[in-house]
């Protein structure tokens, strides 16, 4: 893509508060979310373009699925930066352009027809996709020292050991160098994040926006900075595009979590319609299943649990992690007994209801995490 005539530059998200505690604590991952669209990306794509001019190192981009790194989606991937002539106003007018080819990004310089004239030897930049781990073992990446992690945050689910196949990315990039920097970005389109667990980012999900916050372990050299982006300034301009009176909406205009709407119990009930209760242990939050009988009908109802479990040996309970104890299965979806198979039957045929829309969205994180049993 060649260069346009540079348009004055929008108050977007900028990386120079996370920068300063990234800095100071010696971070060697950084990870950034917040509403879609505020500029994010764009401000590490930046990062990816500076490195490359002012260090001469290179950058990695990564993605869960191989489609987000091949075709138009990667051809068009710098063309946010090049539009407002970021790259030819950084290079003097060395370079004008980004050139893809075969998972890498190339600078580039356009002639008077804008056409491509010249093509920077080296990449500035490649492209990773977690789902095709094995095609990047055993090259060699002595120059990426920037890596960016984008999209992290799923709604639709995510890889098997997902969290193991980014470290080995991140093994196969690094090798025993320490000069590199992991940022992660996301929208806050879910809060039940397996890389927060695997992280041990317990707090991040109540983390409001606009703050910054660092977790240290045992290894002193290993520091995450979190920041949930407040809402960038150019975004709330546009926010009455967005204004019905849905919850999933406001992620876009405010940066909050992404809620689903989860159906409600259909009417109300006694503890006398309860006739069993079994449990869902699922991100360190534990809600409770009532199987409802009333008025010939028959449902599910889910609520969360606020007195501690104390897990008879009766108790029905479903928990992702492996466990030994005879009541404790993994998948809502399997049929280990007959009260497991009326459950699934009614999870199957829609007659699950919730008592809000958090327990809703927990309850499917749940079920996505079934689906990789």
């Amino acid at each position: 893509m060649s260069r346009k005539k540079k348009e004055p530059e929008a108050q977007f998200y900028s990386l120079d508060r996370i920068h300063e505690v990234a800095e100071r604590k010696k971070a060697r991952y950084i990870m950034v979310f917040g509403q879609r669209s505020n500029g994010k990306t764009y401000a590490v794509k930046c990062e990816m373009i500076k490195n490359f001019i002012n260090k001469h190192k290179q950058s990695a981009y990564v993605r869960r699925m191989k489609e987000d790194i091949t075709g138009a989606r990667a051809e068009n991937l710098f063309d946010d930066i090049v539009s407002i002539g970021f790259i030819s106003d950084l290079t003097s007018g060395r370079w004008d352009g980004v050139k893809y080819r075969a998972r890498k990004w190339y600078l580039c310089h356009h002639d008077a027809d804008g056409e491509i004239d010249e093509t920077c030897e080296d990449p500035f930049c490649y492209g990773f996709a977690l789902s095709e781990n094995e095609h990047d073992k055993g090259r060699s990446f002595p120059k990426i020292t920037l890596i960016c992690f984008d999209e992290f945050l799923s709604r639709t689910g995510y890889l098997p050991d997902e969290f193991v196949l980014f470290m080995n990315t991140l093994s196969t990039i690094i090798r025993s160098r320490s000069d590199v920097v992991i940022y992660m970005l996301g929208n806050t389109i879910n809060k039940y994040c397996p890389y927060f667990k695997e992280m041990g980012l317990r707090h991040v999900a109540k983390l409001p926006a606009g703050k910054i916050e660092s977790y240290t372990y045992a290894n002193r050299e290993l520091v995450v900075v979190v920041e949930h982006a407040d809402i960038a300034p150019a975004t709330t301009r546009s926010a009455s595009y967005y204004a019905f009176d849905n919850p999933k909406l406001s992620m876009i205009t405010g940066g909050e979590w992404e809620l689903d709407i989860y159906p409600h119990a259909p009417y109300k009930f006694t503890v006398e319609n309860i006739k069993y209760k079994f449990y869902i242990v699922f991100e360190d939050q534990t809600i409770e299943g009532n199987l409802v009988y009333k008025n010939s009908d028959t449902f599910l109802f889910f609520h969360e649990k606020t007195t501690p479990l104390k897990e008879f040996k009766s108790d029905l309970i479903y928990k992702i992690e492996p466990d030994p104890r005879a009541n404790v299965f993994q998948s809502i979806k399997k049929n280990y007994n007959p009260i497991c198979h009326k459950i699934g039957l009614l999870m199957s045929a829609g007659k699950a209801f919730y008592q809000n829309n958090d327990v809703g969205d927990i309850v499917h994180n749940y079920l996505l995490e079934c689906d990789r049993i």
